[in-house]
């Protein structure tokens, strides 16, 4: 609603401040023509609940993307955990504050994600729709997210995994897909899986 003293305050011809996000990476953007499709044939655009996991979240765009594309459902929610740098984090905080559903946005900084991993995949409350992983750039990690990411897959989740492109990445990747009940949906310079 409006008060007296807002509708005083109004001036015609006022522009909106504009609103400069901060990514110094913009290599998400070239993904989001194949996720679009990806999720939309999923069912993920359908207005019901998902839940997303992403996993690293460096300045957020990736949790930005997702979350203005998923979480239209009332019921539906995006948590993004990594180990935010006290700059990471001021920017990550900043851009995704512009998110349409922000309020939807949970937050987990942890400094050893693996801790937290652990302890939320042997919890069958806890499960996801979407997982995106954007973190860590050596096999071992990759091996570990992925497979604790997929414990976590509700039937037909869908499992994202950033930066295939980079070898070790890949070698991980193919590790956890050859060694489990997933569907190869897309592979490039990043790869997604269906459970």
């Amino acid at each position: 609603y409006s008060t007296e003293g807002f509708r005083a305050g109004l001036k015609l011809g006022m522009e909106p401040p504009v609103r400069q996000l901060y990514f110094t990476d913009n290599s998400f953007m070239k993904q989001t023509g194949v996720l679009n499709t990806i999720l939309s044939e999923n069912g993920l655009y359908e207005n019901k609940p998902v839940k997303v996991l992403v996993i690293g979240g460096k300045e957020g765009m990736a949790t930005l993307w997702l979350s203005n594309k998923l979480l239209r459902h009332d019921d539906s929610q995006l948590f993004c955990a990594g180990p935010f740098e006290k700059n990471n984090l001021e920017i990550f905080n900043f851009n995704t504050y512009f998110s349409k559903y922000y309020f939807k946005l949970n937050t987990i900084k942890a400094d050893d994600i693996t801790d937290l991993m652990v302890a939320s995949c042997g919890d069958p409350e806890i499960e996801f729709d979407v997982v995106y992983i954007d973190a860590f750039l050596d096999t071992k990690n990759v091996i570990f997210n992925a497979l604790t990411s997929y414990s976590m897959l509700k039937e037909n989740g869908i499992l994202i995994v950033n930066n295939y492109d980079n070898p070790r990445v890949k070698a991980g990747a193919d590790i956890v897909y050859n060694n489990n009940t997933l569907g190869n949906l897309h592979s490039g310079d990043f790869s997604v899986y269906k459970y």
